[in-house]
């Protein structure tokens, strides 16, 4: 069972926002939806799946808020990622319409007899595995999971193609890590990014898993308010900005997930 690390969130949506549909988390720094924003555009549907899988609950809450605008779209309900066991699931709505339903599955529960059908049967559009730039890791068990619910997925269904993805996100703390701007990525910091997008890309090739691609990703988005003295009642989504986008290859994954959306409906 995975929980946010920080108690400050977590309180926050334990007692709720008064008067507010966003608010700052003074301990973190996050940007926090309110139910209240939730509510107001959540419209009930069956949604594509997008399966992301993971060993820590910071990074991919991280990425889904960097690909998700939380000024257009909002997760329902965030406090559901807060305990999040096998299966679950949340719902990502914006005001133009339904996106997605994302479901998280842990690298523990990878070793679960049930999780091959518990997938299989959830039939998701497409699958993001996330890995940290800065952890040289063994991967032998998601690769293991990954070659096997793919077979599986073959089996049952025999046109089955659906993109996976790798994603190694923290790429902005690839050193030089002080530099967050994109656009102020010197040469050497691209060239150690893609030095560790070589080294996964073997690992996968080596145990002859095909993977769609690998995005070296940052979700890095420092938030602002335009003008505080208008919001003495409350944060609302016109109030909001970003005052520092750190976001690289967001656009790529998006644009990825979107296909692979479509092509279910």
């Amino acid at each position: 069972m995975k929980k946010l690390k920080c108690d400050t969130c977590r309180s926050y949506y334990v007692g709720g926002f008064a008067d507010s549909d966003y608010c700052f988390c003074e301990k973190c720094g996050r940007l926090l939806t309110g139910v209240d924003r939730e509510c107001k555009i959540v419209k009930e549907s069956r949604l594509p799946r997008v399966l992301f899988i993971g060993d820590d609950a910071e990074s991919m809450w991280s990425l889904r808020r960097a690909l998700y605008d939380p000024r257009d779209c909002a997760t329902t309900f965030e406090s559901g990622e807060i305990k999040l066991g096998l299966g679950g699931v949340s719902r990502i709505c914006s005001e133009n319409g339904d996106v997605a339903v994302s479901m998280i599955v842990f690298r523990e529960q990878l070793k679960s007899k049930g999780i091959y059908r518990l997938v299989a049967d959830e039939n998701p559009s497409i699958t993001v595995l996330v890995l940290d730039c800065m952890k040289i890791d063994d991967i032998s068990d998601y690769i293991f999971y990954l070659k096997n619910q793919v077979q599986l997925m073959r089996f049952i269904r025999p046109r089955y193609d659906n993109p996976l993805i790798v994603v190694l996100s923290n790429a902005d703390n690839v050193p030089p890590a002080d530099i967050k701007e994109i656009d102020q990525y010197p040469e050497s910091k691209h060239k150690n990014i893609q030095s560790i997008v070589d080294r996964y890309r073997a690992a996968f090739c080596e145990a002859d898993v095909k993977i769609t691609d690998i995005y070296p990703i940052s979700s890095y988005v420092r938030w602002g308010v335009i003008d505080a003295n208008k919001c003495s009642s409350g944060i609302k989504a016109d109030d909001l900005e970003i005052v520092v986008d750190g976001r690289y290859n967001i656009a790529r994954l998006r644009f990825q997930i979107d296909e692979s959306i479509h092509e279910t409906e």
